[in-house]
């Protein structure tokens, strides 16, 4: 293997520009409320979510319980899982397609063009976008059509592997997604998942996995990046078992 060069990695630079476009945002027009499970499963999205009829859930695992709030109020749930044969539990407003989510469509996955064609977007209202794809966002976001994207008012979910920006073909990668969410989404929640730690990437402590929440730009009024602590008040640990991770104390 040749010795790795300037070249093929990043700078602290770039890193921290890379930090700054999911850095939180204020909402001045809507509260924050958290939805899903009291740890690893749960999400914290703007008020706005209660009023929200239409959910497109993405890699469910044994936990839908942000599936369940949803439907209780009455919306419409489609989820989306090739690695189960079925949700924990089935209500008659989530409609379950065994089929995950990939940059190309294959026998076991969908492209995000096919899976915004099965939605019914009959009537739909403040729809909300949630995935938890265990690093297939990456590829899947930098092949999304930008304008599907932003049908969406707000998205929630989990990116991965963030500490392997190190080397520029995964920064490059990486910067293009979170450029794309932030063309018509303003990130407004951050948090660190505790089932995986920090890494430092040219001396920039870096957390492996996050979960981010976005609002689209049209639906907030946003007074400048949040000086909330994270983990903010509504913030639980994903693993209840060790203390959830702090980025900003104050």
């Amino acid at each position: 293997m040749n010795a790795p060069t300037a070249a093929t990695h990043t700078n602290q630079g770039e890193v921290l520009t890379l930090l700054n476009l999911f850095r939180p945002w204020h909402m001045m027009n809507h509260n924050k409320i958290r939805l899903g499970a009291p740890n690893d499963g749960g999400y914290i999205m703007p008020g706005l979510a209660l009023e929200s009829n239409l959910l497109v859930s993405i890699g469910i695992g044994d936990d839908i319980s942000i599936d369940a709030e949803f439907a209780r109020r009455g919306a419409q749930i489609y989820q989306f899982d090739h690695t189960i044969a079925a949700p924990p539990y089935e209500h008659p407003s989530m409609h379950f397609h065994r089929k995950g989510w990939g940059h190309v469509a294959t026998d076991q996955l969908m492209s995000f063009e096919q899976i915004m064609s099965v939605v019914d977007w009959t009537d739909a209202r403040h729809p909300v976008l949630k995935f938890d794809v265990e690093g297939a966002e990456w590829l899947g976001l930098n092949a999304m059509d930008p304008e599907h994207l932003a049908r969406f008012e707000i998205v929630t979910a989990e990116f991965h592997n963030i500490e392997q920006i190190f080397h520029r073909p995964n920064y490059e990668l990486v910067r293009a997604a979170f450029e794309k969410l932030a063309a018509r989404h303003v990130p407004i929640h951050l948090h660190v998942n505790n089932y995986q730690s920090l890494t430092l990437v040219n001396g920039v402590p870096i957390p492996c996995v996050i979960e981010l929440t976005y609002l689209r730009r049209d639906c907030g009024v946003f007074g400048g990046h949040s000086t909330e602590p994270i983990p903010g008040p509504l913030d639980r640990p994903n693993n209840k078992a060790a203390p959830d991770i702090c980025l900003r104390a104050f």
